[in-house]
């Protein structure tokens, strides 16, 4: 291999384990904005039954206005986290596909002349038929 093709070669590497590590990364960080979101919705749920229980015992219009509210915001931290676990998948797809392609790209700087293009593996040729 070439020292200007095994510097592509090794370019291509080093990409390919960058995006590797990135998508690591983001895989961790998806993780815990899942367990966040399950954590909401489980805090969600038992502050919803709850509230259910107090009306069933009877509650003032003030208690009834106030467990409402805190429901509301608990509900636009479920949806907030939500819509951060989807932005993170979507993140992590494109990594995916990044990293396969700087897969692919390292492959095809890795393989021989001829599994190029034909034009290129003839003008492989004629270089080197030149320098023999």
């Amino acid at each position: 291999m070439s020292s200007a093709l095994q510097i592509l070669f090794e370019q291509a590497g080093e990409r390919a384990q960058q995006c590797a590590k990135d998508l690591a990364r983001t895989r961790q960080t998806l993780a815990q904005a899942q367990e966040k979101l399950q954590m909401l919705e489980g805090y969600a749920l038992d502050k919803f039954q709850s509230l259910h229980q107090d009306t069933l015992q009877g509650v003032t219009a003030y208690q009834l206005r106030s467990h409402a509210g805190y429901l509301g915001k608990i509900e636009e931290a479920v949806t907030q986290q939500r819509r951060e676990v989807e932005f993170i998948q979507r993140t992590e797809e494109h990594q995916v596909n990044q990293w396969k392609e700087s897969l692919a790209e390292e492959k095809k700087i890795q393989s021989p002349a001829g599994s190029r293009g034909p034009a290129q593996s003839q003008a492989g040729k004629q270089a080197r038929s030149k320098n023999e």
